[in-house]
């Protein structure tokens, strides 16, 4: 019994970790796309290879930002070095987001799987 509830502490342990870490970043990139303003900025350096996690090296007022793009945009060269790009910039965050992307989509699919995750496991940790 202690065995079973000790693994349990541990998984939402887990959980609220993951939690916290996935809302900061998804409220963070959510303030930029809403309350950011529109910069231009210049593809500086393309990857090498089309991995799973690609992106790009964009310069905004001699300043280099990582973001990243597509397995698809990188497959079909859709950006090349010198490119003006159009991102969304927050003074408060040294970070940029697309102005087309949907971050809180992801924080919604987090949310929603951490609910699905405590309903599920609470049927074995819950005293009948």
């Amino acid at each position: 019994m202690k065995k079973r509830l000790s693994y349990g502490l541990l998984i939402v342990a887990a959980s609220i970790a993951i939690l916290v870490i996935a809302l900061s970043s998804g409220f963070k990139s959510v303030i930029i796309k809403y309350a950011g303003h529109k910069v231009v900025g210049t593809v500086a350096d393309l990857p090498s290879g089309c991995d799973k996690y690609n992106s790009i090296k964009v310069l905004v007022n001699n300043k280099q930002y990582e973001i990243s793009i597509s397995k698809a945009a990188c497959r079909e060269g859709r950006y090349k070095v010198g490119q003006q790009v159009e991102l969304l910039k927050h003074d408060k965050y040294e970070e940029l987001v697309w102005p087309g992307s949907y971050p809180e989509l992801v924080m919604f699919l987090i949310i929603g799987i951490l609910i699905y995750s405590y309903f599920t496991v609470r049927k074995y940790y819950h005293k009948k």
